[in-house]
């Protein structure tokens, strides 16, 4: 009969068929290595995964051997059977669903896929350089980035391979497949829409783009040495300084590569943000004078001295 966890292997693992649900049409050597290829989560949870008719015909048919289900002869005393020689191949699974953390990885991350909505379109290793470079945020959260359809296209292509995601190969044994031998490329994402602090890096440093209103057109390694030269407080924070023609254009260049904005992967040297335009003469421009608790009235006495 049709049954969850007929063999007690999920229990046995401390698991329930809820928690293989994400994972039904997964092979689950993709979660862990130490599980045989071809074996997917509606195997051991058929009720769960909706797929009794197909569990049934397996079973039929000893393709469930793998796991050890099998259907007792019909004559003479019940004996565990040897499986075949070769893996057999399992029915091939229904395509995959869209769904924001198919693999679980941005929940074993502590993160939520709201976490990554401003990294629709980035690339990860941007913010973390452990990821490898070619995952963007719409590829582990097409659901939150609206990119079903480009999500479903690259599963079918093969082009998430990348992070584990791969349709059950229809013919032969199933085996996890091996990725080619360059890093897929990825469909391009959509433009970046222009957004203050789009790489969260202001609010990082416990600032607002209203602290940074006074530096629009000034390179912030003025104000901290260890920011690299060439950033200017309109390319964090393009809204605040009515900087968003610019910041658009710059992104198209490839020109804010330097902050970590880019629409797919750089290549080259670190571009030349463009040219500021000219400084606008204005009374502490900075903000060391009114940091100092004193207004530019006190300072008239002293223009002319050091």
């Amino acid at each position: 009969t049709c049954t969850d966890d007929i063999t007690g292997s999920v229990a046995a693992a401390g698991k329930t068929c809820t928690d293989l649900a994400i994972a039904c049409t997964l092979q689950l050597n993709a979660f862990d290595s130490t599980i045989p290829a071809g074996i997917y989560g509606w195997m051991l949870c058929p009720v769960t995964c909706s797929k009794c008719t197909d569990w049934e015909a397996a079973v039929t048919a000893g393709q469930l051997a793998i796991i050890g289900v099998t259907l007792a002869p019909s004559t003479g005393p019940a004996t565990t059977p040897t499986p075949p020689a070769t893996t057999p191949t399992p029915p091939a699974p229904p395509a995959l669903t869209c769904k924001d953390d198919i693999t679980g990885s941005v929940a074993a991350a502590g993160k939520t896929c709201t976490d990554l909505a401003i990294a629709c379109t980035l690339q990860l290793n941007a913010f973390d350089s452990t990821i490898p470079a070619g995952i963007y945020g719409w590829m582990l959260c097409p659901v939150t980035c609206s990119k079903c359809t480009d999500w479903e296209a690259a599963v079918t292509a093969g082009q998430l391979a990348i992070i584990g995601v791969t349709l059950a190969p229809s013919t032969g044994p199933a085996t996890t497949p091996t990725p080619p031998a360059t890093t897929p490329t990825p469909p391009a994402p959509p433009a970046l829409t222009c957004t203050d602090d789009i790489t969260g890096s202001v609010a990082a440093a416990g600032k607002t783009c209203t602290d940074l209103a006074i530096a629009c057109t000034l390179q912030l390694n003025a104000f901290d040495s260890t920011i690299p030269a060439g950033i200017y407080g309109w390319m964090l924070c393009p809204v605040t300084c009515s900087k968003c023609t610019d910041w658009q254009a710059a992104v198209d260049a490839g020109q804010l590569a330097i902050i970590g904005v880019t629409n797919s992967p750089s290549a080259g040297t670190t571009p030349t943000p463009p040219a500021p335009p000219a400084l606008t003469c204005t009374d502490d421009i900075t903000g060391s004078v009114a940091a100092a608790g004193k207004t530019c009235t006190d300072l008239a006495i002293a223009c002319t001295l050091q």
